[in-house]
């Protein structure tokens, strides 16, 4: 029943708000969650980047020639990056993290998106889903009408018997149905003696092979005595 499967969820949705809950309790003194921290960390190791620095906050970086060679310009300030990873992920990028493990006094922490602070994982699971009783407590309701399923009518036209295929699909169908397919270019309309595309070497082994069935089909005919002669 539908209802079984939403009181299912709902009570999957409970639990893990309870351990989240739980989770952010123990966070408690940090900023950013450990998990992004730790993965900020591992990107900062052993990272081959150089930058040179225009301002207290700005830099051009340079990356290696095994990682593309490219420059980029970070803005500590305002977080951002001419690579975009910056802005989009609101964490720093490698080009802001090179930026970041030379200056003294601030770390990687100090700029990550507050989106990815422990106050905004505990805000987001800090509602407490109320609990439900069994259908069998439900109070009954009196409606005083009945809501019939609505009346359906057969479509104009004949009903569709094979289901429409996605692209992704690999149908058997892409040429046209009733056409015959050439075996040489796999196209559809026209037959392999009047192929275009085919080369005179496949032309000849065709036509070599169309001659040993045509042979063959009339040895057979000749085997096979005729129906008036059976009876």
């Amino acid at each position: 029943m539908l209802f079984q499967l939403m009181d299912k969820i709902r009570r999957k949705i409970t639990v893990k708000f309870e351990k989240r809950r739980r989770v952010a309790r123990k966070f408690q003194g940090r900023r950013i969650l450990p998990s992004v921290m730790k993965e900020l960390n591992d990107i900062s190791r052993g990272l081959d980047i150089e930058y040179e620095r225009i301002d207290d906050m700005i830099a051009e970086v340079s990356e290696s020639v095994a990682l593309g060679g490219k420059c980029h310009v970070t803005d500590l300030a305002n977080r951002t990056c001419t690579c975009r990873a910056f802005q989009v992920s609101g964490k720093p990028c490698k080009h802001a993290i090179s930026f970041i493990t030379g200056i003294r006094g601030v770390t990687i922490e100090h700029f990550v998106d507050d989106c990815y602070s422990v106050a905004k994982f505990a805000a987001a699971y800090a509602p407490i889903l109320p609990g439900l009783t069994d259908m069998s407590q439900w109070p009954s309701v009196n409606k005083e009408f009945f809501l019939n399923p609505p009346i359906l009518r057969r479509a104009p036209g004949r009903p569709k018997v094979q289901r429409q295929k996605s692209g992704a699909e690999n149908s058997k169908g892409k040429g046209k149905k009733g056409q015959h397919q050439c075996p040489i270019c796999k196209a559809y309309g026209h037959r392999w003696q009047s192929c275009k595309d085919a080369a005179p070497e496949a032309l000849e082994a065709y036509a070599e092979v169309a001659k040993q069935k045509r042979y063959l089909l009339f040895q057979y005919e000749i085997s096979v005595p005729p129906y008036s002669c059976l009876n």
